[in-house]
């Protein structure tokens, strides 16, 4: 089944074949992993595992999540497109508590939750969670993602490499 989505005033038309990935749908993918993520990552931190063991661990399941749920889309650009909705939260979310900073720091703690992983850097690492420090890893998730989901691309296109050089070595035998 074909979909369409033609704007008729300026006269262009997309059309998507089912199966075909969208950005829209990488996008929401990536945010419920990174929501599962932050969830293992909080459940580590309850049984006191130590940082150093948690960040190996976020980094691997980030590539590894998005390697097996994210559907890889024709181009480099169009795939980090398609898991920014997670950074662009983080950063619409540090901004917000930059902008608008409470008097004990408590708003600082939202952009924390739900970028976990700037505190496992943080412990592994010996450094502060001042906002000046920790602020720029709202984009970590997002490289992992797309790390992911490169290589799911990159796997992709060798294998039907070898699927067509077996074919074309097949059919040759066959003449």
């Amino acid at each position: 089944m074909n979909y369409v989505i033609m704007d008729v005033v300026n006269k262009w038309e997309i059309t998507y074949k089912e199966g075909d990935a969208l950005l829209s749908d990488n996008n929401i993918r990536s945010v419920g992993i990174h929501l599962f993520v932050l969830v293992m990552c909080g459940m580590l931190y309850f049984l006191h595992a130590t940082p150093i063991g948690v960040l190996p661990f976020t980094i691997v399941a980030y590539i590894a999540l998005g390697y097996v749920f994210l559907q890889p889309l024709k181009s480099m650009l169009a795939n980090l497109l398609s898991v920014t909705a997670v950074s662009i939260i983080g950063l619409f979310i540090g901004l917000y508590v930059l902008t608008f900073p409470s008097k004990m720091g408590f708003n600082w703690f939202f952009f924390l939750f739900y970028n976990l992983h700037a505190i496992t850097f943080s412990e592994a690492f010996h450094f502060s969670l001042d906002p000046s420090i920790t602020f720029w890893q709202f984009i970590l998730p997002t490289v992992w993602l797309w790390i992911g989901l490169q290589l799911k691309h990159i796997v992709a296109r060798v294998q039907n490499r070898r699927l067509k050089d077996s074919e074309a070595t097949s059919s040759s035998k066959l003449l």
